[in-house]
């Protein structure tokens, strides 16, 4: 967590060094990735280390995360969330959440409860997709048989999400696809 703190901090504090907005710095995680994105989006305050430098006084908060098949974001029994991403807030950023039902290493259900709780936070711009099929660590896709399942799109839901729900431009730069 220190060290997605730090990344975050860094990213922002060189904003202009990489053509960034300092304001659309995100995070995106896979599984336990997933898992992290959550978290740091509800635990990036207070510093969890001493400052180094100045990059440390940018804000650590992520202004959205985007998790694909998050890992242990609730309780073994499905019963509410985990106690490192339990603190949802009004502050919590804004998620794009996608998953398959049929994931037996993280359940969906990672997905729906947290994607409830910020709901009920008042976080409204969160996404949530589930798709019927494509288990754990589907990436993009490039492994199943077919790349018609709903989560296979991510990418392009993720894109379109960013421009539509959180304002990003049309113009903008993304680049979410596979390099080999």
């Amino acid at each position: 967590l220190m060290d997605a703190q730090r990344s975050v901090s860094y990213v922002r504090s060189r904003a202009s060094a990489f053509s960034l907005r300092p304001d659309r710095i995100g995070i995106l995680g896979f599984s336990a990735g997933g898992n992290l994105a959550a978290h740091l989006s509800t635990a990036f305050d207070p510093l969890l280390y001493a400052p180094i430098d100045a990059v440390d006084n940018a804000s650590r908060r992520p202004d959205f995360a985007a998790a694909v098949y998050p890992w242990e974001l609730i309780q073994p029994d499905l019963s509410g969330l985990a106690p490192e991403v339990d603190n949802v807030t009004a502050a919590t950023p804004p998620a794009f959440l996608t998953h398959a039902a049929d994931d037996d290493t993280a359940p969906y259900q990672n997905s729906v409860l947290y994607f409830q709780r910020l709901i009920a936070a008042g976080v409204a711009a969160s996404n949530l997709d589930v798709g019927p099929s494509a288990g754990h660590g589907f990436a993009l896709c490039q492994y199943l048989a077919s790349s018609a399942h709903l989560v296979c799109d991510w990418p392009n839901r993720l894109q379109a999400w960013l421009f539509n729900e959180l304002g990003f431009s049309s113009s903008s730069s993304l680049d979410i696809a596979a390099h080999d």
